[in-house]
């Protein structure tokens, strides 16, 4: 098989966390032959902080770069993904037999990301590659196009109700229904105004069309991203990846066929108070994005109740433990920099 030596563009699959990215990436690694690697946020996470491994023409530079990227999947694999061995193939870990080939006349962050994740696509003989990154947060997407001026992403929406449903089954969501609800709103509102200003470089698609038509998402990608549907479907790659996930009781549904029923849950799920308070908080985004509202009278009592909510929330999200193990992942990388810098730890890379 012959791999693409220079891929245009890096592909991005982007959304707000249990958007279904997961499901989509497992459908573009079966019918595109995309492959995905386990989520990284690498990219996120230095976006803005690559000044600290100084020039990259410098090739002892780029090498400490790529060891900190490995040690920082290291550490996110075993201790945040909760993942052992058997998930290495699948990790950008597996390209560690071939990092002189990733460094190798890379000088510039863009360039090493593009040599990182196409040696990955070669370990899987695909013929394309991309990241499918949702960090719990919006990042801006103008921050990362600095970095990867080549940026195409495919921004998967769904609805914000069903999404705080599912969010609040994991560790990185939340079960606060008012930080779920603006998060959610503020992935959407950022990304569509990112993709109004680069909207060559910009797919916007609903979870719920593409579980009831999938066959049709699928060619509208493929027509983005200029790829043909291809015979050789992927699926080595994308049933390693959804047994991997769905092991971890995050995304079940993956190993299964596509549920075409899987949406609208909230209607049943969510308490009528709640249903009026997520509309309360993001009626208007929920009405942009053409999602059903119930648009239900509040009352003065309904109004101050809401508020104190508000309050109530801000508090329980600025002391909730989850809310620290976000802020120590975000800090990771600048923690591994300063412990190899200084040598407070040593590595075998």
């Amino acid at each position: 098989m012959s791999i693409p030596i220079n891929q245009k563009d890096f592909i991005l699959v982007a959304g707000c966390p249990r958007s279904g990215t997961y499901l989509l990436s497992s459908l573009l690694s079966k019918h595109l032959n995309i492959v995905f690697p386990l989520e990284t946020h690498i990219i996120y996470l230095l976006r803005n902080r690559i000044h600290l491994w100084g020039d990259l023409n410098i090739y002892q530079n780029r090498k400490n770069l790529l060891t900190d990227i490995y040690s920082f999947l290291g550490i996110w694999l075993k201790k945040g993904m909760k993942l052992d061995e058997k998930a290495l193939p699948y990790s950008l870990l597996s390209t560690k037999t071939m990092r002189e080939k990733i460094l190798y006349n890379a000088n510039t962050f863009e360039i090493i990301i593009h040599n990182l994740y196409r040696e990955y696509a070669k370990n899987h003989q695909a013929d394309y590659y991309g990241e499918k990154s949702v960090p719990f947060w919006h990042i801006p997407l103008e921050e990362l196009q600095q970095q990867i001026p080549n940026l195409k992403v495919i921004h998967i929406i769904r609805d914000g109700r069903d999404v705080y449903l599912s969010w609040g089954k994991t560790w990185f969501g939340s079960s606060c229904l008012y930080e779920a609800t603006k998060t959610w709103a503020e992935h959407l509102n950022l990304k569509r105004s990112w993709g109004k200003k680069n909207s060559e470089k910009y797919l916007e698609l609903k979870y719920e069309d593409l579980l009831a038509n999938t066959d049709f998402e699928i060619e509208r990608i493929s027509e983005f991203l200029n790829i043909n549907k291809t015979q050789k479907a992927n699926i080595t790659h994308s049933d390693g990846i959804a047994d991997l996930a769905a092991g971890k009781g995050h995304h079940d549904l993956l190993s299964e066929d596509v549920v075409t029923s899987n949406f609208n849950k909230w209607k049943k799920s969510m308490t009528p108070s709640d249903r009026m308070f997520f509309e309360y908080i993001a009626g208007d985004v929920l009405s942009k994005f053409m999602y059903e509202v119930e648009n239900k009278k509040i009352s003065h009592i309904d109004l101050i109740r809401f508020n104190l909510k508000i309050l109530y929330s801000k508090c329980l999200i600025f002391f909730s433990f989850t809310n620290f193990k976000r802020r120590i992942k975000s800090i990771l990388p600048i923690l591994i920099f300063y412990s190899r810098k200084f040598g407070i730890v040593s590595s075998k890379d």
